[in-house]
């Protein structure tokens, strides 16, 4: 993962190139849970498989928060909430590992609300935008 990049380009300030960064890892991320078809059947046929699945897919979330903390910190508190960690730094370069297995995973919750129909017109009145 490209980590040690991202650093670089907070560090100098560049945020929006470090957040496109921390997307690009995160399209990596789902690449990799679409590409092992991460569903029932891979927990049934495939246990040790789905294990390891899950426990990549756990870390890299868990990297993922650290990475957009600076973005969206209540965001990023919510999900070590529901890993059940504490804050990551970000490291130069990313491994599982970090969440263990057997580690106790806290309650799920959402991570975002549902935009209704009503906000999404009165905010875009209130901050720009165009219809589509």
């Amino acid at each position: 993962m490209r980590n040690k990049e991202y650093v670089k380009q907070m560090d100098r300030l560049k945020l929006k190139e470090g957040l496109k960064l921390a997307m690009d890892i995160s399209m990596q991320l789902n690449s990799f849970l679409q590409e092992n078809k991460l569903d029932n059947s891979l927990f049934s046929n495939f246990p040790d498989r789905c294990a390891a699945t899950i426990g990549a897919a756990v870390n890299g979330i868990y990297l993922l928060s650290a990475l957009l903390s600076s973005f969206i910190p209540a965001t990023s508190d919510s999900i070590d909430k529901q890993i059940n960690a504490p804050r990551l730094a970000v490291p130069d370069s990313w491994r599982v590992g970090d969440i263990l297995p057997g580690h106790a995973i806290g309650k799920p919750a959402y991570l975002f609300k549902r935009i209704d129909e009503g906000e999404e017109e009165e905010w875009k009145s209130k901050f720009g935008g165009s219809s589509r």
